[in-house]
């Protein structure tokens, strides 16, 4: 290898990237495995990120020592799995080491801990069943890729077919409501006909407000169903401190809830800033309301709340339904793409996957929790911002 991040045969398929503060250990290194597979080497996190942010697509196995200067391996492989998912993590370690390894592959860190000294033929064996691993994961992504793009094209027909007939509906209601009120208030029956009863009367003037609610839910699952399945509901440009509290109420005040619905929602806690896209954010909340409620509904009982907590170093965001819950089964592939627990045609497998791309764009997580048939916990973690102004009087036991 001609330096220590020139990889010897450039174009070939992805190599291991191994980062070591000792300068021998990642010459032994590459000497030992410049013949099976692409080397590259780093000798700091920092070398090592600044690597990964040029050609990231040329490592699928990154291993690290775990004893280094400023940072910790298991510091840099946990920023990495956020940002490389598609890349295995392992961790080299002493065994005076061990418990952190440990630690890091229980909390899913790294795929898997190597003790030194190597056994070089084990460590041989691990590395290519690693890079293995990598391709049949980027492999799945890609599968994944051309299923989004293929749900992104019919979704796009779809908005395009329904928008106009929906928008013809609404028109047409607006109609329909200005003139029928006062038709309602100068009916009379024509000679030898019976009277439209009080009852059907009143379904008469209550129905343009419900056709509006269904066509407001309508445009609603249309938007939702097109930012889900985007390539990058990441964009940046409208990134900016806004206030949590104010986007939960403006998601609140903006979502098509149905009769009844709205009196399910209680927010609490604590204001915080969040730095982000307003507008992602409200989305993120529409897709945890229609699954909270979808949820309500199928179990016959249930509420929301909406809890702040401003904290340090993290500030969350708890939103907690007491409907049907989670099974056990089902709840670790919850943040799948294309996975649903809803009854067929019911879910498109894309809701929660969006919520997590959204968080990890904001620097933070979102987590899930749930005990079948009692609730669910959905936990969004955001940074705390430097000089955040929090304002810690309470938001209120608001019912929505």
């Amino acid at each position: 290898m001609a330096s220590e991040a020139d990889d010897t045969r450039a174009g070939a398929a992805p190599g291991v990237l191994y980062v070591d503060d000792e300068a021998q250990s990642r010459k032994y290194f590459a000497l030992a495995f410049a013949n099976d597979f692409p080397v590259l080497t780093a000798d700091s996190v920092v070398q090592a990120e600044a690597l990964l942010e040029r050609e990231g697509d040329r490592v699928g196995v990154l291993i690290t020592d775990q004893r280094m200067p400023v940072e910790t391996g298991v510091a840099l492989l946990d920023r990495v799995k956020v940002r490389y998912p598609q890349i295995v993590r392992l961790l080299t370690t002493a065994y005076a080491d061990l418990d952190d390894a440990i630690a890091a592959v229980n909390r899913g860190e790294i795929h898997r801990y190597l003790l030194k000294p190597w056994d070089i033929s084990a460590l041989r064996t691990e590395l290519k069943e690693a890079l293995a691993l990598h391709q049949r994961k980027r492999r799945e992504q890609e599968l994944l890729e051309e299923r989004r793009h293929a749900m992104l094209a019919l979704a796009t027909q779809v908005a395009h077919e329904l928008s106009t007939p929906l928008a013809t509906i609404r028109t047409l209601v607006s109609n329909i409501e200005e003139h029928l009120t006062p038709l309602l208030e100068g009916y009379r029956p024509p000679d030898g006909q019976p009277p439209i009863s009080e009852e059907m009367l009143g379904l008469l003037d209550g129905s343009p407000r419900m056709i509006h609610r269904l066509v407001d839910r309508a445009n609603m699952l249309i938007r939702l169903l097109l930012v889900n399945v985007a390539e990058n509901p990441e964009e940046r440009s409208d990134y900016r401190r806004f206030p949590v509290g104010h986007c939960i109420h403006e998601a609140l005040g903006t979502y098509p809830f149905r009769e009844e619905e709205r009196r399910l929602v209680r927010v609490e806690g604590a204001d915080f800033e969040v730095y982000g896209s307003e507008v992602l954010l409200a989305y993120v909340l529409y897709n945890l309301l229609k699954n909270a409620l979808y949820a309500i509904a199928s179990a016959r009982k249930g509420e929301i709340l909406i809890l702040t907590e401003p904290g340090q170093p993290l500030n969350r965001l708890r939103f907690r339904d007491t409907g049907s819950g989670i099974p056990a089964q089902v709840l670790p592939r919850v943040f799948d793409e294309f996975f649903t627990g809803k009854a067929s045609g019911r879910g498109t497998g894309m809701g929660l996957p969006f919520c997590r791309r959204v968080m990890t764009a904001f620097g933070g997580t979102i987590v899930c929790h749930s005990q079948p048939g009692e609730l669910t916990e959905l936990v969004l973690s955001f940074p705390r911002l430097e000089s955040d102004a929090v304002d810690q009087s309470s938001m209120g036991e608001v019912r929505q």
